[in-house]
Parts: structure tokens; sequence; C-alpha cells
């Protein structure tokens, strides 16, 4: 009798603690979907600008994206709320979003194809709020 109760307490812990990370914190696939198609219209200003404007080697997340959206800042206004990262490997370029925190990746993007290269958010929702893409393959040309 007690080796059932305390298997029925085992498996009701469990179910609770297994629920409640399902739940813990919900992306919403319509909203991330959105951010996507965002992102694909930001990928190529920052790509344009490493490529053609020489911005310092160093120059990455934050400053980059200063650099690359000067034009049209308004571009970043769909991210508001989330962490936006840009970075450059010699002539490509990427842009990751991650969740507010900062710590999970949602999407990241080059502009070297035609839609957001990983949805991260969907295959990989853990996955810590660091560059995913190999750039020299993403971006290589035939």
């Amino acid at each position: 009798m007690r080796a059932l109760t305390l298997k029925i307490l085992a498996f009701a812990a469990a179910a609770v603690m297994t629920s409640s990370c399902l739940h813990a914190a919900p992306v919403d696939n319509e909203k991330m979907l959105g951010l996507a198609v965002a992102l694909t219209k930001v990928t190529p200003p920052v790509s344009t600008s490493v490529r053609y404007k020489n911005p310092p080697a160093d120059l990455q997340d934050g400053e980059l994206l200063a650099f690359a959206m000067a034009h049209n800042p308004s571009l970043l206004t769909p991210f508001d709320g989330y962490v936006l990262k840009a970075r450059q490997s010699g002539r490509n370029s990427s842009v990751l979003v991650c969740d507010r925190k900062g710590q999970i990746a949602l999407i990241e993007d080059t502009a070297c194809t035609e839609e957001p290269d990983l949805k991260i958010w969907q295959t990989n929702p853990n996955q810590p709020c660091d560059y995913a893409l190999d750039l020299a393959k993403a971006c290589a040309v035939p």
C-alpha cells in the first residue's frame, strides 16, 4: 500500500512539473512568423553595410545594427522588447532575434537566402541566445 502511494505521488509530481514547463513560456507562433518576416527586411541593410560600407571588423550587435539601420531605424520597431543582435564574418552577416530577456534564441537570418534561415523557436525552442548559422555554408556561392 505504501509503495503504491509513493508511486502515485511521484507520478503526480512529475505530471505537475512537466505541465508547468510546457506552459511556462508559450511562444505565439503567429507572432514569431510575423517577426520572421520583419527580420527579412532587416537583414538586407545589414548585409549591404557589411559588404559595401566597410564597417570596423569588430562592430557587432547593437552597434552594427545602428550602423546598418541609420537610414531607416523604423525597420527595428517590430523587435521592440526583444533582444536583436547582428554579426559580421568577412563579407557575410546574420541577425539574431532572442527573447525579451536575451536568453533564448528565436530566429536567425542572413540576407544571402530568400527566407528566414533558422526558425529556432520551432526547431530548438531552448537554444541559448547564440548564433547558430554557419555563414560560410549559408552564403556559399554555388
